[in-house]
């Protein structure tokens, strides 16, 4: 009687899975099914411990559909770890005139203090350009001052504080707010290494679970951004979503993008309190103009 529950219970806990694993890809159709399309790589991880599990028990039924859940999550993960044709092979320094280094970061200001910490962190990869969001009025009036190599600089330390500091020279910039609770995004425009006008994007977008369909229409907004503009463009930011989102590919698509992650593996980014991170909700996105020459995470500054 035992045996045959357990049975029972574990072919109720794989279809629930698979059910989960193939809802997910229909996120465009609720904020529920969104969220499921998030963990592709731990689906990956999950359906070969099925698939090892029905070997075990020589159930091959159960064992052809985990395989298949398996290779339908891996065709998901795999390009993340192919290398892309567009990454260098050469390494490239900050001095070189081929490079620009760029520094993101979340500080969740409103409840991290170590401001010293981040600063530490920026001297020490000295970016060329830094972009930090959930910045504080308080967390402002120390960054500007502390920054000093920094010149160039768009900060919004309300609704939800966003602050853009480059070495970098701006030929242009505009605070752009999405919203009644006015989500600032920054438009900052560069000119450098023979490049034509090129424009970055540094944006925070909403938690989806509180704000509803809003992260989507800012996501929506940044594309009209990069559309408009018509050259070279990067979006960066924590875009509170993972590149399996159908919004995210929305935006790859939109804006002829190329995910920065390609190539390096899945880097989570979220929630840096737990080891492992789950999750990769921080992004960079580059069009064709550019060649990813390295992308990767760094130590904690005491955010999530």
């Amino acid at each position: 009687m035992l045996k045959s529950l357990l049975k029972v219970s574990i072919s109720f806990v794989f279809y629930a899975f698979c059910l989960a694993t193939l809802a997910g890809y229909f996120g465009q159709l609720h904020m529920a099914l969104e969220l499921l399309s998030h963990f592709r790589l731990q689906y990956c991880y999950i359906a070969l411990a099925f698939s090892i599990l029905f070997v075990l028990r020589k159930d091959f039924t159960h064992l052809t559909i985990a395989l298949c859940i398996l290779t339908l999550n891996f065709a998901a993960v795999y390009p993340y770890y192919k290398t892309d044709p567009r990454i260098s092979e050469e390494p490239v320094t900050v001095s070189t005139q081929a490079g620009l280094k760029i520094l993101q970061i979340n500080v969740q200001g409103g409840l991290n203090i170590q401001v010293p910490r981040t600063i530490k962190l920026i001297e020490e990869t000295a970016p060329d350009i830094v972009g930090l969001s959930e910045i504080t009025p308080n967390w402002s009036i120390v960054l500007n001052r502390q920054l000093k190599g920094y010149p160039y600089r768009v900060v919004e330390p309300r609704h939800g504080g966003i602050g853009f500091y480059s070495k970098v020279p701006l030929t242009d910039f505009e605070i752009k707010y999405t919203g009644k609770i006015k989500r600032p995004r920054i438009l900052a425009h560069i000119k450098r290494n023979g490049y034509e006008d090129t424009l970055l994007v540094l944006a925070h977008t909403v938690i989806p679970i509180r704000y509803g369909n809003m992260r989507n229409i800012e996501l929506n907004a940044i594309a009209n951004d990069i559309k408009e503009h018509k050259g070279p463009a990067i979006i960066f930011g924590d875009l509170n979503t993972t590149s399996w989102s159908y919004y995210f590919q929305k935006l790859l698509k939109e804006t002829k993008s190329q995910d920065s992650q390609v190539g390096f593996g899945i880097v989570p980014t979220w929630s840096a309190t737990r080891r492992p991170p789950l999750i990769t909700i921080d992004h960079l996105l580059a069009t064709a103009d550019f060649n990813i020459m390295d992308r990767k995470t760094l130590k904690s500054v005491g955010s999530d």
